[in-house]
């Protein structure tokens, strides 16, 4: 082989050497970054794994709380579900006693119509008659108490039939005695009275 075809092998192999250490170099560096950016992409899900496992207890803290939170939610509706109908049955009882008042507060009415309208036609019927009401609770006192006055009316008239002169002689005797079972009594003169008047 002549010289020049000898350079040009050289050189061609040259180049291909140069290429391949070329390569190498850079499959080497690409490499290199390569295990960087894995190192840091590493240590990033490091750190986001801790931050993970912090969002997870948050997040099971946050539904532990809902749940207690909607629990005590549901005891209170509960609660005020029941006071609800325990102040609807307040509010039925309430009504019911309050009909029951108005029922019994007519009927009291109707009854005191009733009552007045009879003591009319009462009146009406023998209006100088004893009314009603406070006359009847008396009319048993009234009553003993007219005999009572009766009987003293009575012994007052006797006690003066007694002092008066003549009416308590005459049935008495000169000695004191009674002249019903003797002789009858003397007769007595002509009084200022009976005497014709000139």
């Amino acid at each position: 082989m002549d010289r020049s075809t000898i350079i040009w092998i050289v050189v061609v192999v040259a180049v291909l050497v140069l290429a391949a250490v070329v390569a190498l170099l850079v499959t080497r560096g690409r490499r290199a970054v390569n295990r960087r950016r894995a190192a840091e992409l590493r240590e990033r899900s490091a750190e986001q794994q801790v931050a993970v496992r912090e969002s997870d207890a948050e997040a099971r803290s946050a539904k532990a709380e809902a749940r207690r939170a909607k629990a005590e939610a549901d005891v209170e509706a509960a609660e005020a579900e029941q006071r609800a109908a325990q102040a609807e049955r307040r509010a039925a009882e309430a009504e019911r006693l309050e009909a029951a008042a108005e029922e019994k507060a007519s009927t009291a009415e109707a009854r005191r119509a009733e009552h007045h309208e009879t003591v009319q036609k009462a009146e009406r019927l023998d209006p100088e008659g004893p009314r009603r009401g406070v006359h009847d609770e008396h009319r048993g006192g009234g009553d003993a108490d007219q005999q009572h006055t009766q009987g003293r009316d009575l012994s007052e008239q006797q006690d003066l039939h007694r002092d008066v002169p003549g009416e308590g002689a005459a049935g008495r005797g000169p000695d004191g005695g009674s002249t019903s079972m003797g002789g009858a009594a003397p007769e007595q003169g002509p009084g200022p009275e009976d005497r014709p008047r000139s």
